[in-house]
């Protein structure tokens, strides 16, 4: 019997929080920039929103990434100037624009020489410390950013908490109308703990009022760090560099990242959080990261079921139930989240 969970929640435009994904069938050589002579390789990365390219041309090499949705260029532009301003190693950028008959947008950056944080620690060479202690680096660096006031608040606008709340919440409530994607959010969750998890949420989230939102990345991940041939940090993904709150640095991946088998992700985002908080860390900020589990379990169950991926719909809910049973074991008062 399907069951009605809807959420007395303010009419606003439906607004997809998932992730953007990209035209597989895209042809590189419709890019201004790119010559017929360039040797083209497509680098894979499942997690993106973006197609990305290694484009080599004689002795000089370079990044390319397209992306669907259009981009701010200034704001972009103006990333990679702050991050060279703060002395903080990340990327250059060569040329952009948009594609030709297309409705994507492209950016050439430097490459960097080397491999992403993720590849560098996956060998068991790498510790859990090890893995936290890079990530203690890289939340230290980042605290520049975090410090820096003398940005464009035009360009770089603040989230609405309130918004994003009630926006996660109605896209979830629309997947739970489907009989499909209904039946196996109830195979591992009961009606009392879906409307639990809505309630912490609208709960969580007004733990950022006394909070005031800095520069952050947008996206910490150790697939977001490159170390290069001398074994320096770049910080890559620049786009996402936004005004937001520390927690939602991991609003992409936070349910991965505890997720059984994850362990060096979540050390390594535990160790950022040592990095920006110098240790310690500030009121509430189990509950910012609780809000932050809940709306990555709402982004990413979303997203599969706009995209009509059933079985991975129902592996993700599963795994969440999962986390979710383990957080509740936690006494949040005393025990860190991560």
């Amino acid at each position: 019997m399907k069951q009605d969970l809807s959420i007395n929640i303010d009419k606003k435009e439906d607004i997809d929080l998932s992730e953007k994904t990209t035209n597989c069938d895209f042809d590189i050589y419709s890019i201004q920039f790119i010559n017929k002579t360039d040797v083209i390789e497509e680098v894979k990365d499942s997690y993106s929103g973006a197609l990305i390219y290694k484009v080599i041309r004689g002795k000089k090499i370079f990044f390319v990434k397209v992306f669907k949705e259009k981009l701010n260029i200034e704001k972009i532009k103006k990333s990679a100037s702050i991050y060279k301003e703060l002395n903080i190693k990340s990327l250059d950028i060569i040329d952009f624009g948009k594609v030709d008959y297309t409705n994507q947008y492209y950016v050439v950056y430097n490459f960097i020489k080397g491999i992403n944080l993720k590849e560098y620690t996956r060998s068991d060479k790498y510790s859990l410390k090890n893995v936290r202690e890079f990530g203690t680096i890289i939340g230290k660096e980042l605290l520049k950013l975090k410090a820096y006031e003398n940005y464009d608040n035009h360009l770089f606008k603040a989230d609405d908490i309130g918004m994003i709340t009630k926006t996660a919440m109605k896209n979830f409530n629309t997947l739970l109308k489907q009989a499909t994607y209904q039946n196996i959010v109830f195979k591992y969750f009961s009606l009392e703990e879906i409307k639990k998890l809505n309630k912490e949420f609208v709960e969580y989230a007004g733990t950022f009022k006394d909070i005031e939102p800095k520069l952050i990345h947008g996206d910490i991940k150790r697939a977001n760090i490159m170390v290069d041939q001398n074994n320096n940090f770049y910080i890559t993904d620049i786009e996402s560099m936004q005004v937001n709150y520390d927690a939602l640095n991991v609003r992409y991946q936070i349910t991965w990242s505890l997720f059984d088998g994850s362990e060096k992700e979540a050390e390594f985002i535990g160790g950022y959080f040592d990095g920006i908080y110098s240790g310690h860390r500030p009121n509430d900020f189990n509950y910012n990261i609780m809000f932050t589990i809940i709306l990555n379990f709402f982004l990413e169950a979303y997203k599969k079921y706009k995209n009509s991926n059933i079985m991975e719909f129902e592996t993700y809910i599963s795994k969440c139930q999962k986390l979710f049973t383990k957080i509740n074991k936690l006494d949040l008062n005393k025990e860190f989240i991560i």
